[in-house]
């Protein structure tokens, strides 16, 4: 008689990156944030990994607007598997990583990760700019980077540790502040719903088959509350499945 529920907030990291970076660039965060871009293809396409003409393939198959045909398959798991080199050194990049770090994680030739690593910071130089306007000070020998969505000081390792720091601390707190939410709508309901596991962005929660309803309810909400208390320049969002194990609702 009873169901699971998964949820997790819609691209937290890249989110809250881009709160970050509308502050010195909104133009390419509208661009973002605009349906169909997928910031991976994005730096593919511009590093010379993919061309346009496979972006838009591959946009159009993820949609299920381009028969699957064994040649298609064949041409679309080809053009995921570019888009993964990029993935990874996006990721790798906007928390740091230098060309030999890029080569590794890619597992591609020295010389293409430089090249992916200056294609990368001229796309998302403002990362840098949002880096170097982050207040820290030292206490001893320790320094400490202030953060001011949540107006907690963190521990900051080294100088290439300030985005990272800042952003990945950033997700931590707006996910703390949705569950924190959902958990006020839970006690609210007065209904038998758990919340058995939390990470990074998710949760899985269970309740009685015919609260469905509600639960996306109390979750619709706690999004919405979260966006209004934490005043961010982009919305956050949230998806909702509900299943019999965890397969089905993640």
């Amino acid at each position: 008689d009873k169901i699971l529920c998964g949820c997790d907030l819609s691209a937290l990291e890249d989110s809250t990156k881009q709160h970050y970076i509308y502050f010195f660039d909104p133009k390419y965060v509208k661009e973002m944030r605009t349906e169909g871009f997928d910031p991976h293809l994005d730096i593919g396409v511009l590093a010379g990994l993919i061309t346009e003409e496979e972006s838009q393939f591959y946009k159009d198959f993820e949609k299920g607007l381009v028969e699957e045909t064994p040649e298609n398959k064949e041409k679309y798991h080809s053009i995921k598997k570019k888009r993964g080199i990029s993935k990874n050194g996006n990721f790798a990049m906007t928390y740091g990583a230098l060309p030999p770090k890029v080569a590794e994680t890619c597992n591609i030739p020295l010389k293409d990760a430089n090249m992916l690593y200056d294609i990368y910071w001229t796309r998302n130089s403002a990362i840098k700019k949002a880096a170097d306007s982050c207040i820290i000070k030292s206490i001893g020998s320790v320094k400490w980077l202030f953060n001011p969505i949540s107006k907690f000081w963190y521990f900051l390792k080294a100088e290439k540790d300030k985005f990272s720091t800042l952003n990945q601390s950033s997700g931590v707190y707006v996910f703390d502040t949705w569950l924190k939410n959902i958990y006020k709508g839970i006690k609210e309901s007065g209904k038998d719903i758990n919340i058995l596991l939390q990470y990074h962005d998710e949760f899985l929660g269970e309740l009685p088959k015919e609260d469905k309803e509600l639960m996306s309810n109390i979750v619709n909400k706690a999004v919405k509350e979260t966006n209004q208390m934490l005043k961010l320049n982009i919305e956050i969002g949230c998806s909702i499945e509900f299943g019999n194990n965890y397969a089905e609702c993640h």
